[in-house]
């Protein structure tokens, strides 16, 4: 597999994990401010997400789908961790973890392959850059 297309296999995961993640905190938050920027947030992941599959697919190539037991943790892990508490500051600190994450890892595959395409380094970047400001909107709620 060539370096553009491991670079946006990547950034498709974490795009995919992002949103699903998202949409699980949504499911899971009573307060109207926190669930609209949880929206927001979501279309961002989504739009990502949506990009690199495209870029993949005119490359001939399809993005992976994360298997059911990734899934399963995922949901596990977010059921257990809001059971108790579902207040927009740990929702923020679920979402400020979770984006930060997401940002190494895409910093580490930005730097991983150097010699992928302009277009996939730039969905990269602007994938970071969503990512931290999701990050920097998610302290608002921090208590």
């Amino acid at each position: 597999m060539d370096q553009t297309t491991q670079l946006l296999s990547r950034i498709a995961k974490n795009a995919r994990t992002g949103a699903e993640a998202t949409e699980q905190l949504i499911q899971r938050t009573p307060d109207g401010q926190m669930r609209s920027e949880l929206l927001f947030q979501k279309e961002q992941y989504l739009s990502t997400d949506q990009r690199a599959a495209q870029m993949l697919t005119q490359m001939g190539r399809r993005p992976e789908k994360a298997g059911p037991m990734e899934k399963a943790g995922m949901w596990m892990g977010i059921r257990m961790d809001t059971a108790l508490d579902t207040t927009p500051s740990h929702i923020a600190d679920m979402m400020i973890q979770g984006a930060t994450m997401g940002v190494i890892d895409a910093t580490k595959a930005r730097n991983q392959y150097p010699d992928a395409n302009a277009e996939a380094h730039g969905l990269a970047s602007e994938y970071i850059t969503h990512s931290q400001d999701a990050i920097e909107r998610m302290k608002q709620f921090l208590q």
